[in-house]
């Protein structure tokens, strides 16, 4: 019986340690990757203008001499009516992988956005225009911005995206998977609070007295932070390396690390939190120590209680009956209670000296 409960308090003991440890990882995923409101934020501190500007550069035909910055002008008139676009499609997109919906309608309308690339192509003509065409006529010349805006625009429908009746057996199967994926995480995600709870429950139950389980608890919070801390500087400086490995446009260049930093934040906050945890309920089970000791010394220190023993009326010290019931007083030992003489100067039951008084 008595090895049946150690191994019982050793699983106990280990899976609080492997779900504390996993609690910060679980935590920083459902507040980012599953957070829509976390990915519209990053969606919004990227500088759209200045990616898209150098990955359609190699789109435009390599005759027409479109400056940088007239391009990066045109691309950040289009960039709100993009970010609005992209924002209703990951709140549509993550209503349906978390069960709020059972449709999922990924489109983009992109009307607007060659509307007003026509119009800056041609309120811009004088820049875009080869000398030999300064002379032309206006006709020759709005020819030859349609063909340049036919020419960008060649692989650009009018729609971006997919109802889900237009998908493929393989493309639902995938969607699925990734909803059941989801699903399956949302739900992990609150039996593993419930675990923790039950885990540490059981702890007390098995651990007495009470002071040494909070000890045990603790030393496990203390051992779970640690963990997710080097967990934690280990990402840090691991996706830091990869990111100085591989070319990348100077817009993401400059995205990804702070996106980086706010993704892992959530495992930093949690397994500074569990490690503090630990430290709190460290301290708090030596306390009661303390508490045993200063109330030792004071039992030690205490001053010779004379009372009747029939009444309990208190008497002075040096009468010999009380002088309300008239009893016969008698003198207590402030160590062990037990009853002594006035002469004595040393406990007959415990040895320890009388304080006179």
């Amino acid at each position: 019986m008595e090895s049946l409960k150690r191994f019982t308090l050793i699983l106990i003991i280990a899976l609080l340690f492997l779900s504390l440890s996993l609690f910060g990882i679980v935590v920083m995923a459902n507040q980012t990757a599953l957070n829509p409101d976390f990915v519209v934020a990053q969606l919004d501190k990227l500088d759209l203008s200045l990616l898209t500007s150098q990955l359609l550069k190699s789109q435009i035909p390599q005759q027409v001499e479109f400056t940088g910055e007239f391009l990066s002008d045109i691309v950040a008139d289009m960039e709100p009516e993009i970010k609005t676009q992209a924002r209703g499609l990951i709140y549509s997109a993550y209503d349906y992988f978390t069960g709020r919906s059972q449709e999922l309608k990924l489109t983009i309308s992109l009307i607007t956005v060659k509307e007003k690339l026509r119009t800056k192509i041609f309120e811009n003509q004088e820049q875009i225009i080869p000398s030999y065409l300064a002379t032309a006529s206006q006709s020759t010349i709005e020819q030859y911005l349609d063909e340049i805006y036919k020419n960008a625009t060649k692989d650009v429908p009018d729609k971006l995206g997919y109802t889900q009746g237009s998908w493929g057996k393989d493309v639902k199967q995938t969607l699925e998977n990734i909803s059941l994926t989801v699903g399956y995480f949302i739900l992990g995600y609150r039996v593993l609070i419930g675990l923790i709870l039950f885990l540490i429950l059981g702890l007390f139950i098995f651990v007495r007295p009470v002071r040494a389980a909070v000890r045990v608890l603790g030393i496990i919070f203390l051992c779970a932070g640690f963990v997710q801390l080097a967990l934690y500087f280990g990402a840090v400086g691991i996706t830091r390396y990869e990111l100085t490995q591989i070319s990348l446009p100077l817009a993401l260049q400059s995205w990804l690390p702070p996106l980086i930093d706010d993704f892992l934040r959530s495992l930093a906050i949690v397994s500074i939190v569990i490690f503090i945890i630990g430290i709190i309920l460290v301290i708090v089970a030596r306390r009661p120590k303390q508490r045993k000791r200063a109330k030792t010394e004071s039992v030690t220190n205490a001053e010779p209680v004379f009372t009747c023993f029939n009444c309990g009326a208190r008497y002075i010290p040096g009468d010999k009956f009380c002088k309300i019931c008239g009893t016969k007083i008698q003198h207590f030992c402030p160590h062990c209670g037990a009853s002594v003489e006035l002469t004595e100067q040393f406990c007959t039951h415990c040895g320890n000296k009388l304080v006179e008084s």
